[in-house]
């Protein structure tokens, strides 16, 4: 017996607008079908939650600890004090917690709500998060345990404002792919690039362990399809 169940793309858009952590936050989701007319729009709110910005910061403060660079720097850095590392996780544990509370609180409850109304297992989704406060872009949205029942889930992030770019792309065969690969402390990077090696009809780029003036000359050189990178952020 086969199983003729389609999965339907669903693209997912909740735009938190001006607010702050101290007062809260308004919230507006909208959900659309691939290729209609938007399901739905309804709003909601993040209540209050000082303590997300403080476990915030303190998980930034505990990761910069590490002494770990930014892959793109070539230094090795060996991270021996256990303790610190200890912190580390402990301070990532406490914010996922929070954040989790944060987006179960009754204010926001009827966005959560439609949510599970709308999409099913199944579904392709594309959830964006559209803000303009850097602290909540730099929240781990991919640590909200709503999305453990959607494994064809992803998310990205967005301004509010933006402006279209109209683009006249030339027609070409291969998906044009550019990899930064940088130091592999704790990383196995060799396995990245075998992975993207074995994908059929890619163009790729390595750039390895690359000066920020090399990225910044690849990225102008061509559009690009697809920009891979792999490991730590300083940011």
């Amino acid at each position: 017996m086969t199983n003729n169940t389609r999965s339907i793309g669903k693209l997912v858009v909740l735009k938190i607008g001006d607010g702050c952590f101290d007062k809260g936050f308004p919230v507006t989701l909208q959900i659309w079908e691939e290729g209609k007319r938007p399901l739905l729009e309804i709003t909601g709110r993040l209540p209050p939650a000082p303590e997300i910005l403080q476990s915030c910061q303190s998980w930034t403060t505990s990761y910069h600890s590490l002494g770990l660079r930014s892959r793109l720097e070539a230094s090795v850095v060996q991270v021996t004090n256990v303790s610190k590392l200890e912190r580390c996780y402990n301070a990532a544990q406490v914010l996922g917690d929070r954040l989790n509370a944060w987006l179960s609180s009754e204010p926001f409850r009827p966005i959560k709500e439609k949510l599970l109304e709308q999409l099913s297992p199944s579904d392709e989704i594309r959830l964006i998060i559209q803000t303009e406060n850097s602290c909540l872009r730099r929240l781990p949205w991919h640590l909200w345990d709503f999305w453990e029942r959607y494994c064809k889930a992803e998310i990205a992030l967005s301004a509010l404002k933006y402006e279209p770019v109209t683009l006249n792309p030339k027609p070409h065969t291969k998906v044009r792919i550019l990899a930064i690969i940088g130091n592999s402390i704790g990383i196995d990077t060799e396995a990245d690039q075998k992975l993207l090696e074995q994908l059929p009809d890619a163009q790729i780029k390595f750039l390895i362990e690359p000066q920020r003036q090399q990225v910044n000359e690849a990225l102008w050189e061509q559009c690009w399809d697809i920009l891979f990178f792999a490991g730590h952020s300083s940011s």
